[in-house]
């Protein structure tokens, strides 16, 4: 018995064809138009970039030193860390230093959050308000 295989009708030409280029650049275009809204919408500029009374010059921007402004009060020192002590409206506060590099490793720290980090330094403890001499040096004056 013999089998015919009956060959399949070419398929539509028509139907395959590329659309026109400007449609695709068209198409391209708003693709690219919906992306750059959506990206725009989910990133914005740091504060600091989009202030207009900003210049370019690096002198006119603020400080980045958490202590501008703030009195120096003294310091207090043991082998391995330097306390910085500021006066804040909301009372002490200590900036932990490492001695031998310098390097702030904590800044402007309530005592109890020195105690909890720094389980070495009992700032807690001290008594710096006894009215006895701390240091053998005269006071500064402020300005």
């Amino acid at each position: 018995m013999i089998h015919l295989i009956r060959e399949k009708p070419p398929a539509d030409k028509r139907s395959m064809k590329r659309p026109s280029p400007i449609l695709e650049r068209v198409a391209a275009g708003a693709a690219l138009a919906i992306g750059f809204v959506i990206m725009a919408s989910v990133f914005a500029p740091d504060l600091i970039q989009a202030r207009p009374d900003r210049g370019s010059d690096w002198t006119e921007w603020p400080s980045t030193d958490p202590h501008e402004g703030l009195r120096d009060l003294g310091t207090i020192e043991d082998n391995a860390f330097r306390v910085t002590i500021y006066a804040t409206p909301e009372g002490p506060r200590y900036s932990v230093y490492d001695r031998t590099t310098a390097e702030l490793l904590r800044p402007l720290l309530t005592a109890e959050e020195v105690e909890q980090e720094f389980p070495e330094l009992p700032v807690n403890g001290m008594d710096i308000g006894s009215g006895s001499m701390l240091m053998l040096a005269q006071p500064r004056e402020w300005e």
